[in-house]
């Protein structure tokens, strides 16, 4: 596959890409603590534009909403006797109800 150069847009730090199959990948980069930082915004047929992927950035960089790193590095990972039993009620309606942000993963051993 040949090397998918960066088409920049009239937004300071925000790109996209043009994939095979026409469609375009927002991207997004900014400094936080002095680190680069570039991240996938989202793609055209999604809805992204490169205006909306530029009001992603300012909020990364005003701190109102968390890098993907952070997101990730929010969530906590619990295992789970592989009988599938849970300590209580209200537990076992959270981890068979979905994810939620700054949640827990559950995930059962022996499956």
């Amino acid at each position: 596959m040949p090397k998918q150069s960066r088409n920049s847009t009239r937004h300071s730090g925000v790109f996209f890409v043009e994939l095979d199959s026409g469609d375009q990948t927002f991207f997004i980069r900014y400094k936080k603590d002095r680190k680069l930082i570039e991240e996938r915004a989202g793609r055209k047929s999604q809805g992204w534009t490169a205006a909306k992927a530029n009001r992603l950035r300012t909020d990364r960089l005003a701190g109102k909403s968390e890098s993907n790193v952070e997101k990730r590095a929010n969530v906590t990972v619990m295992k789970l006797p592989s009988d599938g039993s849970l300590p209580n009620k209200r537990l076992r309606n959270f981890a068979l109800g979905g994810l939620r942000q700054n949640s827990t993963i559950f995930y059962f051993s022996g499956l």
